[in-house]
């Protein structure tokens, strides 16, 4: 299979936006190519053939040039006739060399670029499942972004397709460019997907406009080459039941009803201590529901940070004694546990996931990223965005 490419537009010697774009590529399994402006149009003068259905990736800046370069006419874009399937375009920092790209690509001189001030504002991802994903209808608050944020307005362009927007304009646009599509992104900011977590965990809500126009870009144009889930699986993981009839607003043959209508499935995380008091109707329940309902293992007393500690030998007998429970458990009851451990109140230790590997468990689940450790070591947002973190050479 021929596998898709991108092509890097850049004329400004490797900077940091095509740098983060280059790093993502990479990250998503896309093959990618740094060109020039002059070497693209070059190599359309000379009928070199650039791969079918590239992507382009370009600057504001650029992209204008590259019209200029065809005397305003989209339609005669050079390697036009070669089948160029899209372009992602990012502002650069000129709000003025933004507005005149998408005045040219809508059509519409009246089209403007303003900015807008959080007020109670939200962003509002299109209901375009095919190109959103799941990121469909989200809807976050403009004050929850860190970003400079900027949106296009007054497009008369019945073709233009708002993808994200506010009530004010569009921050996420997809316009033509004769018969290749360009989405326009009004962030001047890429994600470093190298760049350290400063928070527990990755928040999307702080790095929205950086993060989220390029990347729904990128899982779209490379449906068939970048790297997807077979498929989104839904597990719902409650933490600390006592496996008996009702468990605070927890009602298990409610719960399971819910979840033969909604086709999820839930995982409770069970306490060893507990290993004795589990109700046989319960216990039935799971025994017959195994692909609905699944156990695993929180802690081992589920005291305050039990898991937080550096002391390898007391964590090593804390551990020892969760998995025996647990086996007892299984014993008494017939229900089997998944060896991977919740930690209590999300805090854990670099020792205890060393402790974790030794005894047999094959993964932790979490909320928090980042170890209780006088100093943690730095986790960065492609480890959070990977099928696991694997910083703590675990499992």
């Amino acid at each position: 299979m021929k596998l898709d490419q991108a092509i890097l537009l850049d004329d400004t010697g490797d900077s940091l936006p095509y740098q983060r774009i280059a790093k993502l590529l990479s990250f998503f399994g896309v093959s990618w190519r740094r060109l020039t402006l002059s070497q693209f149009i070059a190599d359309a003068a000379a009928k070199l053939v650039v791969p079918d259905n590239c992507r382009i990736f370009s600057s504001a800046e650029t992209f204008l040039r590259l019209l200029e370069a065809c005397n305003h006419r989209p339609d005669s874009m050079p390697h036009s006739d070669q089948n160029i399937h899209s372009a992602f375009v990012f502002a650069d920092g000129d709000p003025q060399v933004l507005e005149k790209l998408v005045q040219l690509l809508a059509g519409d001189e009246r089209a403007e670029l303003r900015h807008i001030h959080s007020g109670g504002e939200e962003f509002v991802v299109a209901n375009d499942t095919e190109f959103c994903g799941v990121m469909a209808s989200l809807r976050v608050p403009v004050s929850s972004s860190k970003e400079d944020v900027c949106l296009v307005s007054n497009i008369a362009d019945t073709g233009a397709l708002s993808l994200i927007s506010s009530a004010s304009g569009s921050i996420f646009l997809k316009l033509q460019c004769g018969d290749v599509p360009a989405f326009v992104s009004t962030s001047a900011e890429i994600i470093d997907i190298d760049g350290k977590l400063t928070t527990q965990n990755f928040d999307v809500r702080g790095q929205f406009l950086s993060a989220v126009p390029v990347v729904l870009y990128i899982k779209w144009a490379f449906a068939e080459t970048c790297w997807n889930a077979p498929e989104a699986n839904a597990c719902l993981v409650i933490d600390d039941p006592v496996l008996k009839s009702t468990h605070g607003f927890v009602d298990f043959q409610q719960l399971l009803s819910l979840m033969k209508r909604h086709n999820f499935s839930t995982n409770v995380a069970f306490i060893p201590w507990n290993w004795r008091r589990s109700a046989p109707e319960v216990v039935q329940l799971f025994r017959e529901n195994p692909a609905r309902y699944s156990l695993s293992v929180h802690g081992c007393d589920h005291t305050r940070a039990e898991f937080g500690s550096s002391d390898r030998q007391r964590l090593y007998w804390k551990t020892q004694q969760a998995i025996e429970r647990m086996t007892q458990h299984e014993s008494i009851t017939g229900i089997s546990h998944d060896r991977v451990m919740v930690f209590p109140q999300g805090v854990f230790s670099e020792a205890a996931m060393d402790v974790l590997r030794r005894t047999g468990l094959i993964a932790s689940v979490n909320n928090d990223v980042i170890s209780a450790d006088p100093h943690p070591r730095a986790i960065t947002v492609s480890d959070v965005w990977d099928i696991a973190v694997m910083r703590y050479s675990f499992p």
